[in-house]
């Protein structure tokens, strides 16, 4: 129990909202005293990285193709936790620009100036977006290319588990026969599976309709414990749960329709937490160990994974059920097509092996045709967790307010003062236009 939790334990009032605003009280002076903490250490770093000894000769480089700011703004926290001069094993982080939009190309320049270790490439003009041979030129460049390890970061990744990058670059290091070794990503299109037979997921429904007066805690800038939500409930009793629907009825460009069939219920709406008796009745019930699984194409699935792991990330020990594999935590995929959202890769086995030939796109290429053609072997090194936000066909996710708890979960345990992630109060008004 961490010292917020000894601060919270008592203050609910069965499974429903805080009895007061004490703890709200409690929250904001635990606050000054983190963020403290934070600054005089640089960043929240957890030692365990002190159990890793990084193998000695070997450079290790973070690889962002970068175009959505308003992720990166988040995973730029994880970043720079765990740059050299903060005390991790990435020496630079190289943000191949990806992007047009003038927010994102403000923002990439700002920070580069401010973050020492963090450098961009920009293509050409005219560059195709999918790319992805000339993305991956372009971003990996050394003179000497070998001993050096490149993780690749998606843009949409919102949250790192604390020894993600050594954990990578360790099974890389140690195992010849593996060509890439990948994050355990929740919300992915195959692991999903495993996660829910694991135990690690948890039974979560959307709110019907918005909160009125919501605990800060609950809902806001601020919100992320799930501890705070109140239970879901159903005018008829518990019993009368019905499952909720997953086919769209009519689309607002890519996303379906605030309120309609397979929607979401309101804008930034939340997921409130279900007895697992009705585990059954939530969208992960539908879960396949399979790389065109509902999982990949259900907005649904996407959000109760992250609920729930934004839950297990409130208790301790709640991130084992996350560790499957062998004794060292690997699990090989075998040459099935596999998301490659957090991938450690040698510059070199990238580089010789130029013009790719992708017959399908970059995750197949990457995990299931090079790799058979190499006689290499594709690992998950399931202790290296990471949170991918959303996929293409998941545009609903910005729907829900996951992101601004991301981004809360961020600032009081991640990012330090001189990093906070930008928070807003939502008025309920309108859609985001990420």
């Amino acid at each position: 129990m961490d010292s917020f939790d000894m601060i919270l334990d008592g203050a609910e009032s069965g499974l429903g909202e805080p009895r007061s605003h004490a703890p709200v009280v409690l929250y904001l002076l635990y606050s000054c005293y983190s963020s403290h903490a934070a600054l005089s250490a640089q960043l929240d770093l957890t030692g365990t990285i002190s159990d890793f000894v990084k193998p000695e000769g070997v450079h290790v480089h973070g690889l962002v193709f970068y175009g959505r700011r308003e992720t990166v703004e988040v995973l730029n926290c994880y970043l720079q936790k765990n740059l050299v001069s903060n005390g991790g094993w990435l020496e630079e982080v190289r943000f191949v620009v990806n992007t047009e939009r003038d927010e994102d190309l403000d923002w990439i320049s700002r920070t580069t100036k401010e973050v020492p270790g963090y450098n961009t490439v920009h293509l050409e003009a005219g560059t195709d977006h999918h790319d992805y041979e000339r993305l991956w030129r372009e971003g990996i460049h050394h003179k000497e290319r070998y001993q050096h390890i490149y993780i690749k970061f998606d843009d949409d990744l919102v949250w790192l588990s604390d020894t993600a990058v050594e954990e990578l670059v360790t099974s890389l290091y140690k195992h010849d026969e593996a060509f890439a070794v990948l994050g355990n990503l929740v919300n992915s299109a195959a692991l999903g599976w495993i996660h829910l037979h694991q135990g690690a997921i948890h039974g979560f429904l959307p709110e019907r309709a918005p909160p009125t007066d919501p605990h800060p805690l609950a809902y806001g800038p601020q919100a992320w414990r799930i501890s705070f939500l109140p239970p879901y409930t159903v005018p008829d009793g518990q019993d009368k749960i019905q499952p909720f629907p997953d086919t769209r009825k009519s689309f607002d460009g890519d996303r379906a329709a605030i309120g309609d069939i397979g929607g979401a219920p309101y804008f930034n709406h939340r997921w409130l937490p279900v007895p697992d008796q009705f585990l059954h009745l939530t969208p992960m019930w539908r879960s396949e160990y399979h790389p065109n699984s509902a999982d990949w194409r259900g907005w649904q699935l996407g959000a109760q994974q992250h609920y729930s792991l934004l839950q297990n990330l409130e208790h301790d020990g709640g991130l084992v059920a996350y560790h499957f594999g062998d004794k060292e935590g690997l699990w090989n995929m075998h040459y099935m097509h596999a998301n490659i959202n957090l991938m450690a890769v040698w510059a070199d086995d990238i580089l010789d092996n130029l013009p790719f030939d992708v017959r399908e796109d970059d995750e197949a290429h990457f995990t299931v045709h090079l790799p058979q053609k190499l006689r290499k072997q594709v690992y998950v090194q399931t202790r290296a967790i990471a949170s991918h936000f959303s996929f293409g066909t998941q545009r609903e996710m910005y729907d829900t307010d996951l992101l601004g708890r991301y981004r809360a979960y961020a600032n009081e345990r991640v990012c330090g003062r001189h990093n906070q992630v930008p928070v807003t109060n939502v008025d309920g008004e309108g859609r985001a236009e990420w």
